[in-house]
């Protein structure tokens, strides 16, 4: 009579493929809101507005961690185009409105448009 051998996967290595492939969906499910860089204009002949797609990061909410010239090229970009239409025509998204309010917290005029 021929011995049959059973070929068995250990729980364990299963059990921890397992852990990690849910604990990669969860960290992507949980992760915050995607921040990021301003999204500035072509240059300041634009006749309209970008949305931005990502909140405000911590080089421009950081305070006196925040990165100074990303600030003031993000200030420079709404003063120059704060009132123009966005491009595609379309209202400011959430991501838009972040910004705007930034832009007024640090001191920009209240005039710019969502």
């Amino acid at each position: 009579m021929k011995s049959t051998k059973t070929r068995r996967t250990p729980i364990l290595a299963v059990t921890a493929g397992l852990a990690t492939v849910t604990a990669a969906i969860f960290g992507v499910l949980s992760a915050g809101p995607r921040t990021g860089g301003f999204r500035l204009a072509a240059d300041d002949t634009q006749t309209c507005r970008v949305h931005q797609s990502a909140l405000p990061s911590a080089a421009y909410t950081g305070g006196v961690k925040g990165d100074t010239q990303a600030i003031m090229l993000m200030m420079h970009d709404y003063t120059a185009h704060g009132t123009q239409p966005y491009c595609d025509g379309r209202k400011a998204t959430s991501e838009d409105q972040a910004w705007t309010r930034l832009y007024v917290e640090l001191g920009g005029s209240a005039e710019v448009k969502q």
